[in-house]
């Protein structure tokens, strides 16, 4: 999993996430920019973690899921630009 901030963009989009990452297994949330500043994504592998549900604001993102990797442990993860 990885959390970025400061993208600059407005929308990150599908193309962008996977050359980034390298691969198409993978899924994603994102906040864009606003006036040229901010922007924030959250990355993971499809085949190691659920997203359950998520909500966000202007400024984060929080994520509710299931790290498949072992038991199956419930996660919260949290990315916040400020």
């Amino acid at each position: 999993m990885v959390c970025l901030q400061e993208l600059k963009c407005v929308v990150f989009g599908k193309v962008s996430c996977y050359n980034l990452w390298g691969s198409n297994e993978i899924d994603w949330v994102e906040c864009g920019a606003s006036n040229n500043t901010g922007g924030i994504i959250t990355m993971w592998r499809k085949n190691y973690f659920k997203m359950l549900r998520s909500f966000n604001g202007s400024n984060y993102f929080v994520i509710e899921g299931e790290w498949k990797v072992g038991v199956g442990v419930q996660v919260t993860i949290v990315n916040v630009y400020n």
